[in-house]
């Protein structure tokens, strides 16, 4: 069976979250769920809510339902 890592954030992680949310206007747990991606060593972040094709300090932030949306529109 899989096991997966839990992430809980410690003082560091919760200043760097907010140093997201001032640096790049993120809401707080938008800013804090990147900060979890970054540290579990995540290289794509799925999002329907962040800005989709930005790259953060080699963190891809990816809108999985993009691809309907550019399918609808054609």
């Amino acid at each position: 069976m899989a096991q997966f890592e839990v992430f809980s954030p410690g003082v560091g992680d919760i200043l760097a979250a907010i140093d997201l949310q001032r640096l790049h206007n993120f809401s707080f747990p938008d800013a804090l769920i990147i900060c979890a991606a970054k540290q579990a060593g995540c290289t794509v972040l799925l999002s329907e809510d962040l800005e989709t094709a930005r790259e953060l300090d080699g963190l891809g932030v990816v809108d999985p339902f993009a691809w309907f949306l550019i399918v609808v529109r054609e």
